[in-house]
């Protein structure tokens, strides 16, 4: 009876042990101006550009848990695992002083302008020593520029990633410059057809809904109670008509979110993309093969992450990064970071957990 009781015990303890695993988590941590500020910080006359010595706008943290041991790494740039192997990300910028073909845009480059063009897009390399070396050597300015075109990642995962950015151009008439925020996808591992328009997931009368919805919510858009599908959009159609309605993805309190984002102009030279609540269509994560998280139950201020086994629970809140082991409620690990939004999230377990680990 004792020795039954002792195998029964064995197996109990052995259930809560967590197994080897390793989260990765990755985060956009561009402070640059365009980033922060979009396409407004180019004709803010109080603004402040600055070099960077080593532009890293994004990075991968790494917790690593093996038993009740847990170990916390970062590295200065994305950390994305596909099919074929690691892919390496991060942001390239060129920039151009002067336009050969264009004289009349090269006399508009003068103390306030230092250059001609200023293009930002995502880089991806097979190789750690490539991006390393990469980022090594890469110093923008960030100066003013007469055309700017700049991207950054906002959600990426094996298959996909998204990009939010602005375009703008200086052509000195009456409105100064034109400008328009924007959003794109991009495919990495994907078959099929893959789109950034709502319309291509939902109907148009919930398309209608999402706008509704949006510009209503909208401080200082003008628009009241009554909006219908029939309403017109400022420099643009109805809102039946409107076809211009994008989305991005987020890690929210709920899990993942896909987040409506409505065309909208400002005024006829600058238009932005206006947020909306959260999509509710089940069918459209589906089709993206994202899986939409329960609600959190542990807090409505908090992002959390449970490993595949649920025996460890990671919590991000007020950018802070905290261990839990989920059976004991106990606090393993805790760190501050320092970023503007969460746009990874990737686990891995067993032999595959310290193939992971070893890349930090």
């Amino acid at each position: 009876m004792r020795y039954i009781l002792t195998i029964i015990l064995f197996f109990s303890v052995k259930t809560f042990v967590a197994q080897e695993f390793i989260q990765l988590i990755g985060i956009e941590s561009d402070h640059s101006e365009f980033s922060e500020g979009s396409y407004t910080v180019m004709y803010d006359s109080e603004s402040k550009k600055k070099a960077h010595k080593k532009y890293t706008p994004y990075q991968t943290i790494g917790i690593y848990r093996n038993k009740d041991s847990v170990s916390i790494q970062s590295i200065s740039y994305l950390l994305i695992p596909t099919k074929r192997g690691f892919l390496y990300g991060t942001t390239e910028v060129i920039e151009v002083k002067e336009d050969d073909e264009s004289e009349e845009m090269s006399e508009m480059i003068t103390d306030e302008y230092k250059l001609f063009s200023s293009v930002s897009k995502p880089k991806f390399f097979r190789s750690k020593k490539s991006i390393q070396s990469f980022i090594e050597n890469h110093n923008p300015t960030f100066e003013q520029a007469i055309q700017v075109d700049f991207e950054k990642i906002s959600f990426v995962n094996s298959k996909f990633y998204i990009t939010r950015g602005f375009e703008s151009i200086v052509h000195g008439g009456a409105t100064w410059f034109n400008a328009t925020e924007k959003v794109n996808i991009y495919a990495l591992d994907w078959k099929g057809s893959l789109s950034n328009k709502l319309t291509d997931y939902v109907s148009n009368e919930v398309k209608n809904k999402v706008v509704i919805e949006t510009v209503s919510n909208l401080e200082g858009y003008g628009f009241g109670d009554e909006v219908s599908a029939e309403t017109g959009l400022p420099w643009a159609g109805t809102i039946n008509n409107h076809n211009k309605v994008f989305y991005d993805i987020n890690f929210g309190t709920n899990g993942i979110q896909i987040i409506p984002l409505t065309f909208l102009w400002g005024n006829s030279s600058r238009s932005f993309l206006a947020e909306g609540n959260p999509i509710k269509n089940q069918k459209m994560y589906q089709d993206l093969q994202l899986s939409k998280s329960e609600e959190n139950i542990h807090s409505k201020e908090i992002i959390v992450f449970n490993s595949p086994d649920n025996l460890t629970r990671i919590e991000l809140k007020n950018k802070t990064l905290i261990v839990i082991d989920s059976k004991r409620n106990k606090v393993l690990k805790k760190v501050k970071l320092n970023y503007n939004k969460i746009i990874m999230s990737e686990f891995a377990l067993g032999k595959y957990a310290r193939k992971w680990k070893n890349e930090f």
